[in-house]
């Protein structure tokens, strides 16, 4: 596997896999779709890095550093669920080189309680932070639980 940057105009791709793969909190659409507005937000505002990783000549993941609100580093994930395991080394030199050019120590990572699996992603980098629970309008359930992550720069593991 080995990253490569999204070109300007190269999102098209990520509309038809937004249902099928894992998300983070930041590429969850809770069963809506997105449109084209949105999806040119998601991969311009705000985003300070991001990285398609490539395997065996497809796309299995899209990667993202995003200034939040508060001011901290986010990562965005969109992947393929089924190869999360695979991603660890690219995953892994996306974060590391994030930290050196961004000069933070630490990013943060959401995601909905079995929507991604950031332990297996991310590794021992991920510590959990907390878990928000949120109102929303759902069927089954009104609740959600949005997982928070803390991402450390290797020494401050």
């Amino acid at each position: 596997m080995r990253l490569v940057d999204l070109p300007p105009d190269g999102a098209d791709w990520i509309t038809p896999v937004i249902g099928a793969w894992a998300p983070s909190w930041r590429w969850s659409t809770r069963g809506r779709t997105i449109s084209p507005d949105i999806l040119r937000a998601l991969v311009t505002d705000k985003v300070l890095r991001q990285s398609v990783v490539l395997a065996d000549g497809g796309r299995v993941a899209l990667l993202q550093m995003v200034e939040s609100h508060s001011g901290l580093v986010e990562l965005g994930v969109l992947a393929d669920g089924g190869r999360l395991a695979e991603m660890g080394p690219v995953v892994e030199e996306f974060v590391e080189s994030g930290f050196a050019e961004l000069g933070v120590h630490k990013m943060f990572v959401t995601s909905l309680r079995d929507e991604l699996d950031v332990d297996t992603l991310f590794g021992p980098r991920a510590r959990p932070a907390g878990c928000l629970v949120g109102h929303e309008r759902r069927d089954e359930d009104l609740y959600v639980d949005l997982l928070l992550y803390d991402v450390l720069r290797e020494g401050d593991r």
